[in-house]
């Protein structure tokens, strides 16, 4: 795994989701940085180089996952950004895939098949 790229940003105002999500990335050997919400996720990528962006769609405040979405692949085109909502549904992840995601996954997530996808995702 020492030349996957291995830096994933996780943007999402759950903090248990976040700290789970978290540590099932460690856990498999990835650089994991966490964000409760989108100013802070732009702060954290202004500051490092993120391979993948695992982000929330829906904020209580502020701006949103989809703003947020524009604005890494207009600034960061080559990252990789994987939408992961408790709002899964077809519009969603066309709206999502549309802005430019490229993968989405749903809430409650199945490990293995998060872990797949950000395999994936990052090879």
């Amino acid at each position: 795994m020492n030349d996957t790229p291995r830096n994933i940003l996780i943007v999402d105002d759950e903090e248990s989701l976040r700290a789970a999500l978290a540590e099932q990335l460690h856990d498999e050997g990835y650089d994991v940085t966490a964000a409760a919400n989108p100013n802070e996720a732009i702060e954290q990528l202004k500051q490092a180089v993120y391979n993948l962006v695992i982000l929330d769609l829906k904020f209580p405040e502020g701006m949103k996952g989809h703003d947020v979405l524009k604005w890494i692949k207009d600034t960061y085109p080559g990252t990789k950004v994987l939408v992961l909502t408790a709002y899964a549904n077809l519009k969603e992840g066309k709206i999502a895939k549309q802005a430019g995601a490229d993968d989405f996954l749903s809430k409650p997530y199945n490990v293995e098949d998060m872990l797949q996808l950000v395999k994936h995702l990052l090879a």
